[in-house]
Order: structure tokens, then C-alpha cells, then sequence
């Protein structure tokens, strides 16, 4: 199957700029994307994440540069991950994005994070960073 999110015969993502080098695209999403990320931290709180919650942080992070910022992919995906020495993990079916990314939004909303300790909250926290990385939507 063609992917929708590439240019054709490459591994560069489909962008705003139009860019097709991957350093160059790599760039301009770190720029982007921090001042976008302050931009959230600095602005209002929200107290309760569910899936359309995580999909419009998704948008606005990502709104300057790709067209399908906070929409669900639509195709499964493999991806390098530069921490895993450039393998990929297993990353959730498409069809079952909503699911199991609620299943985590679910678990991080019922934790007690008020009562626990900062190592605590930084351990599991880390935890279900990890599993909702892996849904990937």
C-alpha cells in the first residue's frame, strides 16, 4: 500500500514547506514544535485528558507543519526510533487507535497522583508515556 503520510519514492513525511530533506524537515519541526509546546505549558491547564483532548494538543503542536495534525492515521506504521538503535516497536493497529489510546488516557486519569511521591509520579508517568507512544495515532 502507497503511505499517504510520504512523498513518493521517499521516507520524508508530506509537509506544509514542502520540504524533502529529512535534516532540513527535521529542523523546522524542532523549531516548530518547542515554540508550540511553551506556548501550551504557558497557556490553560487542562485537568482531564481523554482522546479528543490528546488529538487537539496533537494539532496544535503539529499545525505548522503537517496537513493531518491531530487527525487518527489511517494506515499501520513502522518507524525507525532512533532510541531503540533505529528498529521499530510495535505500534497499535490503526483500527484500533481510539481504544487503546483511551484505554491509557483511562488508567493515567484514575491514577492517585496527588498521593504520590515525585519518584513515584515520574516512574509511572514515564509508564504511560511509554504506552500511549506505543498507540502512536
Amino acid at each position: 500500500m502507497k503511505d499517504p503520510y510520504l512523498y513518493p519514492h521517499t521516507d520524508i513525511l508530506k509537509n506544509l514547506a514542502d520540504i524533502r530533506d529529512r535534516e532540513m524537515l527535521s529542523c523546522m519541526e524542532a523549531e516548530y514544535t518547542s515554540i508550540r509546546l511553551a506556548e501550551l505549558v504557558t497557556g490553560e491547564s487542562v485537568s482531564r485528558f481523554d482522546f479528543a483532548t490528546l488529538c487537539d494538543m496533537h494539532h496544535y503542536i503539529f499545525q505548522d507543519i503537517y496537513e493531518w495534525a491531530g487527525k487518527i492515521r489511517i494506515i499501520n506504521i513502522e518507524k525507525s526510533e532512533p532510541a531503540l538503535g533505529g528498529i521499530s516497536i510495535e505500534y497499535s493497529d490503526c483500527f484500533d487507535i481510539i481504544k487503546d489510546a483511551t484505554y491509557v488516557l483511562d488508567k493515567m486519569n484514575h491514577y492517585n497522583w496527588e498521593k504520590a511521591s515525585l519518584d513515584e509520579v515520574a516512574e509511572i508517568f514515564s509508564k504511560y508515556l511509554a504506552e500511549l507512544w506505543k498507540v502512536h495515532p
